[in-house]
């Protein structure tokens, strides 16, 4: 899933500079136009670019070498070539970076229960990791079992969030901003006015994406047609 983030950042200099070209081109003011392409689809030309803002890093070295810190995978776990391994490379560069030498790391198994992650988190928190990352929604309620028997220790979910959880900090993305500008990018790139979504499993995370999607292909192509598709209902054990 957070390969789509990567991709997105390239995709926005795809957009920008497909901007620039149609406004050299004498394409004019600042308003939208449209085009024809091919396949008899109408296309709304992106709009003019603009300067990307810059920030600055502080240089100041962290010394994280006292900690002890506790990872959580979702199923998959490190090597999966998503975003569990996207976690496992921050682990690896606070190794490297923060001299964080004390780690451990758990994985999800297939079908496990709220009541066997809950027991896993547990068992860090009682074994001192502070602080303890979980890797996915589904971490959620044994998440928030947890972090209230452990007022002092501070937990992170990515991809979810915890209800009057002081302790607990939600690591959460705005997945359909990166899906909506894959959507404009497969509306340019259609020969025939007609696009497609296909989903991991159907569930409202994913459904952010879908959503994303197919309203950033309907803003760049209002007429083109769109199927979506799950390879996986939600709820399905298969």
């Amino acid at each position: 899933m957070r390969g789509v983030a990567v991709v997105a950042i390239a995709l926005t200099s795809v957009v920008s500079l497909a901007a620039c070209a149609k406004d050299s081109a004498g394409s004019g003011g600042g308003g939208s136009t449209t085009s024809q392409g091919a396949g008899g689809c109408k296309y709304t030309d992106p709009p003019k670019a603009t300067a990307a803002s810059t920030t600055t890093t502080s240089d100041k070295k962290v010394d994280a070498s006292g900690l002890k810190v506790g990872l959580a995978y979702d199923i998959g776990g490190r090597g999966d070539a998503s975003f569990n391994d996207a976690a496992a490379h921050g682990l690896d560069r606070a190794k490297a970076e923060l001299g964080v030498k004390d780690v451990r790391e758990t994985t999800a198994t297939p079908n496990e229960s709220d009541a066997a992650k809950e027991a896993r988190l547990r068992q860090l928190a009682q074994d001192g990791y502070n602080p303890i990352v979980t890797v996915g929604y589904a971490y959620g309620l044994p998440l928030a079992n947890v972090a209230k028997d452990f007022p002092g220790t501070r937990f992170a979910i990515v991809d979810s969030t915890v209800d009057n959880a002081p302790n607990v900090t939600p690591l959460t993305f705005t997945e359909e901003q990166g899906s909506f500008l894959v959507g404009v990018i497969a509306a340019y790139k259609s020969k025939a006015c007609h696009v497609g979504f296909v989903g991991g499993v159907q569930v409202p995370l994913i459904q952010k994406f879908q959503a994303g999607f197919d309203l950033g292909a309907k803003t760049a192509a209002p007429g083109i047609k769109i199927e979506d598709q799950y390879i996986t209902p939600a709820g399905d054990p298969g």
